[in-house]
């Protein structure tokens, strides 16, 4: 699935980071300056150390606590404006991740979301963005300042203890590779996690969505068990998660406090001996600590970056998805001219449920055509195939005899004006769901369509006329006050085909009665498609068809 090469996990990472470049070059140079700050530590704390004790020559007292104090300032300046602009980057790419995963999302084709939960849709904006941008702009940035902390440190530990110093580095083979294997775990159980919760906002986006039938069912607590237990199993996986995690951290600090003891005892005879000075021993010690640090946060990086993997993978899988095809580049016919032809079309939703077979049909330019025929028998999936949200298995729909396939996708869909059976109504002003139909109108060409599609009185009734707000889905209205808008929005766009499916099943005998009139005037310069079984409209038609 994954044959583009920028969607290989580490070209995909990088493309990420990469318009950040100079802000990311500026906090590493800080991250630097922080890790060399770091290094000067031990050794003005062992110059400090010998200051005290007096056994040595070497800088004042005074000198050592000044610069000490100095380095200690550097080094906490160069920590917050390296957080602030670390933060900085990694909300920028929380931002460009979203909105690129979001882009996918609408260029899916419609059968695709439909195989998909919206629950995992929603998840991978969030839960999975959110992760991999954590571990892009948090621990990632801080690998290099740790890596040369560390590198550092064994060297400056080399010039004062060369045996010790190659203890350490012998040592650490054998955790990186113990840390490979606990990695695995971690990299599937983070994995399992980002699934329990996609699946979990399923749950939950569900039954808001159905909330009507929910509590019209009395409903509430069957659906209240269902979340519970979707969130139970996210919650078992996060624990499992942590329990493989949570240990890591500690567990390197204990190597690490056993190997500062191990050293204080191996450098205790050259302590003696008069080899190793107390102000020296101060510095192999904080030497042994500034080690364990880095080692610390290395590893902590390897098991973000395992967890983080799950994320990466369902993003990678979903922007691997083949966006909808574009279509030819033909422009679709402004005014048709010898109107819409099925020619042995074949379908269905899946292979062994088929819908049409060897489906013929043409509607004549300027021709109004009513559909009619039982549930199920594939009506509305008549028009999907004409906006070609789906394509059929066999056959060809062609516009003024030019395959639909070679006119681009876009053009297509803008030439046909639709009601759809589901009112699909956006949260914003009653105006704005009005103007989806055609965004360059004006307010008077708005509040025609109203007319026309029998809403302006109920709009102008409403306090704040066409500046209402819904609420989400429409919320706030009735449902036949919804399909009027849907009506007015489609009325609205100057489109050659206008498509009625079901778009009066809610209206009383006088709304329907003068849509109907509406309609008599505006199919003369249209070709009009009915979807329904009401009387008052299939009086409109020219011709009515039933589907078999």
């Amino acid at each position: 699935m994954r044959s583009d090469p920028r969607l290989q996990p580490l070209t995909f990472s990088l493309s990420l980071l990469q318009p950040h470049r100079l802000r990311l070059a500026g906090a590493s140079a800080l991250l630097l300056i922080e890790a060399g700050a770091t290094l000067t530590l031990p050794l003005l704390a062992g110059r400090l150390a010998d200051s005290l004790i007096g056994d040595q020559p070497g800088w004042s007292l005074g000198a050592v606590t000044a610069t000490l104090i100095a380095v200690m300032l550097v080094l906490t300046a160069a920590r917050i404006v390296g957080s602030l602009a670390m933060t900085r980057v990694g909300d920028d790419i929380l931002y460009t991740l979203r909105c690129r995963v979001f882009n996918r999302l609408l260029e899916l084709p419609m059968s695709e979301h439909e195989q998909r939960a919206r629950g995992d849709q929603l998840s991978l904006l969030t839960t999975d963005a959110q992760a991999l941008s954590a571990f892009l702009s948090g621990a990632l940035p801080g690998l290099v300042p740790a890596v040369l902390t560390c590198a550092g440190a064994l060297v400056l530990m080399a010039r004062l203890q060369p045996v010790l110093a190659l203890a350490i580095v012998a040592a650490v083979p054998v955790g990186v590779v113990a840390l490979r294997f606990w990695m695995r775990s971690i990299r599937q159980r983070a994995r399992e996690l980002y699934d329990a919760h996609s699946q979990s906002v399923s749950v939950a986006e569900q039954a808001i969505e159905l909330l009507p039938v929910i509590k019209a069912e009395a409903r509430e607590a069957t659906q209240q068990q269902a979340y519970a237990g979707s969130a139970a199993e996210a919650l078992a996986k996060a624990r499992r998660l942590r329990l493989a995690l949570s240990p890591l951290r500690p567990a390197i600090q204990l190597v690490a406090m056993a190997g500062i003891i191990a050293l204080i005892v191996l450098a205790s005879p050259a302590l003696a001996r008069g080899e190793l000075s107390p102000g020296e021993l101060v510095t192999l010690i904080l030497y042994g600590v500034f080690i364990a640090r880095p080692l610390s946060a290395l590893a902590d990086a390897y098991g973000r970056w395992s967890a983080a993997q799950g994320a990466l993978g369902r993003l990678l899988e979903a922007l691997a998805i083949p966006g909808e095809q574009a279509g030819g580049s033909r422009p679709a016919p402004q005014q048709l001219q010898s109107g819409i032809v099925y020619r042995q079309v074949d379908f269905g939703y899946a292979p062994d449920r088929p819908v049409l077979n060897r489906f013929n049909l043409h509607i004549r330019a300027g021709e109004c055509v009513a559909l009619t025929g039982p549930n199920g028998c594939g009506k509305s999936t008549l028009i999907w195939l004409l906006l070609r949200f789906y394509r059929p298995q066999n056959g060809r729909i062609t516009l003024d005899g030019v395959d639909i396939g070679e006119i681009d996708a876009r053009q297509l869909r803008r030439s046909v004006a639709l009601v759809p059976q589901r009112v699909w109504l956006f949260q914003g002003t009653l105006a704005d769901n009005i103007r989806l139909g055609w965004p360059e109108a004006g307010q008077a060409e708005i509040e025609r369509a109203a007319r026309q599609a029998a809403a302006s009185q109920f709009i102008e009734g409403l306090p704040d006329g066409y500046d209402t707000m819904l609420g989400p889905r429409g919320a706030r209205i009735s449902g036949g006050q919804q399909q009027r808008l849907a009506l007015a929005r489609a009325l609205l766009r100057p489109a050659p085909i206008l498509v009625l499916d079901e778009a009066t099943s809610m209206f009383d005998e006088a709304g329907e009665a003068e849509v109907a009139d509406t309609l008599a005037t505006v199919k003369r310069n249209r070709t009009v498609i009915l979807i329904t079984h009401r009387p008052g409209l299939l009086k409109l038609a020219d011709r009515v068809v039933e589907v078999p």
